[in-house]
């Protein structure tokens, strides 16, 4: 028996390479990226309301820390972020050569505990 599944357009985001959806359970938000572009979208399912901000850099991941904010795999390297992308701090000590390779999706490790305490 074949099953047909109905799709709808939850929000006209106009990605041009958007991955990575994670559920932020304390918000009620579905956030995901625009790799290319570096967007981290929000979306809040309750509402319509959908938000982004820019990265500044292509991203390929956005994860969710302990304390609320938010923690972004760059094109070349890792940051910190609040929840709405104010204070997008990079991570010393580990890039990548962009040239050659990228970060694309992924998720944080939730026993991780290296990060400063004001991201955790």
């Amino acid at each position: 028996m074949t099953r047909v599944l109905q799709a709808e357009l939850a929000v006209p985001a106009q990605c041009e390479l958007a991955e990575g959806p994670v559920w932020d359970p304390a918000r009620r938000l579905l956030r995901w990226v625009d790799i290319l572009l570096g967007h981290v979208h929000a979306l809040d399912p309750a509402t319509g309301t959908h938000t982004w901000f820019g990265a500044g850099y292509p991203v390929g991941t956005v994860g969710l820390t302990r304390g609320g904010g938010l923690v972004l795999a760059l094109a070349d390297s890792f940051a910190f972020a609040d929840h709405d992308g104010q204070n997008l701090t990079r991570l010393p000590g580990f890039t990548v050569d962009r040239a050659t390779v990228r970060f694309n999706d992924g998720k944080p490790d939730p026993g991780a505990t290296s990060a400063p305490a004001r991201w955790r």
